[in-house]
């Protein structure tokens, strides 16, 4: 509703220029806690993620290489969707929401682990990382994903041995793989 007279506006009325507007409470965000946790929302209003920073399994002591990964995902007005969590064995680097509204999450070790809003698991995959030499560095633990962020539809990461990966779609193993000009050279290539 808008007030377009120049007389004054009763107390709960805005200014907007020469038009008024009422401000209205829609909803509360009471029963979202984010504090001491990550969140991350969804494009264009979306949904929203809040992961939970609890780090290691409860089993830790008898499993240190277990990550519980938990994430509560809330729609854009706080109404609770559903609870996300499972194991990885290796800290996740970075979440975040494609334009599908699919929440992908890439672990240090190359795993990208993707769900739909219901909390199901869409896609549970390794980049390949390649060309041989990153595949071996991998195996061996030298090369890891130490940077990420999630796009659109897929991902870009960086690897410790100075490659980057550009993933277009999260629906596919087969990454663009990008040389660094200091790893090309390293490499005498």
């Amino acid at each position: 509703a808008t007030l377009t007279s120049m007389s004054a506006p009763p107390s709960e009325w805005d200014r907007l220029g020469n038009v008024h507007y009422h401000r209205r409470h829609l909803y509360s965000f009471s029963d979202v806690r984010v504090d001491g946790r990550n969140c991350v929302a969804a494009v264009n209003g979306g949904a929203f993620a809040v992961r939970s920073t609890a780090g290691k399994s409860a089993n830790a002591a008898a499993d240190s290489t277990r990550h519980a990964q938990r994430f509560t995902v809330y729609s854009a007005s706080g109404v609770h969707l559903c609870d996300v969590a499972y194991q990885s064995s290796c800290e996740l680097v970075a979440h975040g929401w494609t334009r599908e509204e699919l929440l992908v999450c890439v672990h240090g070790d190359g795993r990208v682990v993707v769900h739909d809003l219901g909390g199901r698991k869409v896609r549970d995959a390794r980049l390949s990382f390649s060309p041989r030499e990153d595949d071996e560095k991998s195996a061996r633990g030298d090369a890891a994903i130490v940077a990420c962020e999630v796009w659109g539809g897929g991902i870009v990461a960086a690897t410790s041995a100075g490659a980057v990966f550009l993933v277009a779609d999260v629906h596919t193993d087969a990454p663009r793989v990008t040389r660094t000009k200091a790893d090309a050279s390293a490499r005498g290539a």
